[in-house]
């Protein structure tokens, strides 16, 4: 028999179902682990009252209640808890519109309710819908794969495929459960890329495409632009970049958002805002160098990536994962604290977030 903190692992798990479906919203399942039933549910979008588990037969099920995030007590979800007999309830995370309101009304009834369990788990789990709750910008997560040398490509822009079928997949699964992926013009003139989600048999979500071009290079045949997909490609740039261009790009299809600093490239804080106010909670940016320089030297990242491959390129002029001017001194350096690592296939895939500074 499983203990509480496996099980509420197996409860984050089934959360984690919804990615591709829910956005805006919470992760959230239940497993209500008694003596003879087993009953699992996760939250599938839109549908926030399980209604799969909840008209399950629940006369004296007893057991236990594992909740990733808590629940809102709403009065389906309340009587079924009642009639149920549950004696105790585990939660990862309360709710954070109306925190115990659920807790409350469980203890009150006389169920034992115990919290934090699998914290850091829980907060993983939900990190981009507590960002969003506080933050006027979306959550940012970095990728890139580079060789063992730290290059993305050779002297002569040779780039495919430097990581293998795995870890690519993995960079597949992170576009699934992010909103939007962005890009700079040059990876898209180079590129070309389409920026779709590809997960083998099973069908993807493709996220929104942002491309940052502050003088409007691209060309509207461009793939990402003349592709069919339900999500939106989106330009960023500048306010004083070609008026006729920007109307024959928007006449097909493509949304337009302007930075008004002609002063600058692209004010990356200034576009982040804007594209949380098109509802954009989490970005997933996939380069190429200097942006994600930008990036990082802004410290406008939550988390990163980074796939390092067994092969070595070398070479002057073959492009590095990070380009961009650069920080001059190590004391000015990003500094980054390693989560977790894990290999897929050939390659390495380390996991960081920025450090918390002391």
């Amino acid at each position: 028999m499983m203990n509480p903190n496996q099980w509420m692992s197996l409860a984050i798990r089934y959360a984690k179902k919804g990615e591709g479906t829910v956005f805006h919203e919470p992760y959230e399942s239940l497993i209500l682990v008694s003596e003879n039933h087993l009953v699992m549910s996760w939250h599938k979008g839109g549908l926030r009252s399980f209604p799969d588990a909840l008209t399950f037969p629940s006369e004296f099920l007893g057991g236990e209640l594992y909740l990733p995030y808590e629940m809102e007590p709403h009065e389906l979800l309340l009587k079924w808890i009642s009639e149920s007999k549950i004696k105790q309830i585990f939660i990862g995370v309360l709710n954070q519109s109306c925190p115990k309101a659920f807790s409350d009304w469980a203890i009150n009834y006389g169920i034992s309710v115990h919290f934090e369990v699998q914290l850091e788990q829980s907060l993983k789990l939900n990190e981009v819908y507590l960002y969003s709750l506080h933050s006027n910008i979306p959550f940012v997560t970095l990728s890139f794969g580079m060789s063992l040398d730290g290059k993305i490509a050779t002297r002569t822009g040779d780039s495919k495929y430097i990581s293998g079928p795995q870890s690519r997949l993995f960079v597949h699964q992170i576009r699934h459960r992010s909103e939007a992926i962005l890009v700079g013009i040059n990876t898209v003139l180079i590129d070309h890329p389409h920026l779709t989600t590809r997960l083998g048999d099973k069908r993807g979500k493709d996220a929104h495409r942002i491309i940052m071009d502050s003088t409007l290079k691209i060309s509207p045949s461009e793939p990402i632009i003349t592709q069919k997909s339900d999500a939106k490609t989106i330009i960023v740039t500048r306010k004083d970049a070609d008026p006729i261009k920007k109307q024959m790009l928007i006449n097909q299809g493509v949304k337009i958002i302007e930075i008004t600093n002609p002063n600058k490239p692209l004010d990356l804080l200034e576009m982040l805002i804007k594209l949380k106010q098109e509802g954009i909670d989490s970005l997933m940016v996939e380069g190429g160098s200097t942006i994600h320089y930008s990036f990082i030297e802004k410290k406008l990242f939550n988390r990163l990536y980074a796939t390092i491959s067994p092969i070595i390129i070398g070479g002057e002029t073959a492009k590095s994962a990070v380009g961009g001017l650069g920080f001059a001194t190590l004391a000015e350096s990003a500094k980054l604290q390693f989560i977790r690592w894990h290999k897929a296939g050939p390659d390495y895939i380390l996991e960081a977030i920025p450090q918390k500074e002391q």
